[in-house]
């Protein structure tokens, strides 16, 4: 379809910079996600007492953080770890499961744009318990609230792994931060 006007070539401009925007917050949210679940799988080579490349050829066959923080909690109880530290866990993999649910419809789902208002929406098929098939509204704003909200699972994260830490540490004969800095290698 030609744009004949100023004005209609002003909006597809703009029309086509809030998609670019909407999708480079998904790439956030997805590449933010990645970076929690490396996160985790290191924190799990840590606790089995493996190095990084043995780590990952078990990690990497764990399906989503749901799993691996299975098997965190099992490292933590398996070294010592007290109740209330696997009870402070048990809730963290609670909100893990609720913000992944949310990762996993922005970026799984397709991106749409209503013809007549030009919003964005997600149009979502899944049938957890009830069928839910149609267009859910997302706006840019939304996106980004969730990339933040990764981000500060993160950090969260960060400070579960910093108790863990503290009260298994050395007596476990774990320690999460290298000494010094790991040798440069050639890949």
């Amino acid at each position: 379809m030609p744009i004949n006007d100023e004005e209609s070539l002003r909006k597809f401009i703009k029309d086509d910079a809030d998609r670019q925007h909407l999708y480079a917050a998904v790439g956030k949210v997805a590449s933010n996600w990645a970076a929690f679940e490396h996160m985790l799988h290191s924190s799990l080579w840590v606790f089995a007492k493996v190095g990084d490349e043995a780590g990952a050829c078990l990690t990497s066959q764990i399906p989503g953080p749901g799993r691996a923080l299975d098997a965190f909690v099992s490292l933590v109880r398996m070294h010592g770890g007290d109740d209330a530290l696997i009870k402070t866990i048990n809730q963290f993999a609670e909100k893990t499961r609720g913000l992944g649910d949310k990762r996993n419809r922005a970026v799984h789902d397709s991106w749409n744009w209503d013809r007549e208002t030009g919003n964005p929406y997600r149009l979502e098929i899944s049938a957890r318990k009830r069928i839910v098939m149609g267009p859910q509204p997302t706006s840019l704003s939304d996106m980004n609230t969730l990339v933040d909200q990764i981000a500060d699972h993160i950090e969260a994260f960060e400070l579960v792994v910093a108790r863990v830490e503290r009260q298994l540490g050395t007596a476990a004969g774990i320690c999460f931060r290298p000494t010094s800095p790991p040798a440069p290698r050639d890949i």
